[in-house]
């Protein structure tokens, strides 16, 4: 692997920024990205719409849609919580 790249809604803050670089030490000889939501549409068009296939594509989880699989996942064992 020789790149890695962070792909967030919105840029990240001062402070989160400078964990991410920091991880460089880590990552070695990978080349560490940060990506707005913007970035990720701009390189992910025309003939970078190949890619786009190998991400995680358009997979968006709301609070919503996190509760709801929550539920589900614990559903089989609720009743170890509710006594």
């Amino acid at each position: 692997m020789t790149d890695w790249i962070l792909g967030t809604r919105h840029p990240l803050t001062a402070g989160g920024q400078k964990w991410f670089y920091g991880l460089q030490s880590m990552a070695g000889s990978m080349r560490l990205t940060l990506w707005t939501s913007a970035d990720v549409e701009e390189h992910l068009a025309g003939p970078g719409e190949l890619y786009r296939s190998t991400s995680f594509g358009d997979l968006v989880l709301t609070p919503d849609d996190l509760r709801e699989l929550h539920e589900r996942s614990v559903a089989h064992i609720r009743f170890r919580w509710h006594r």
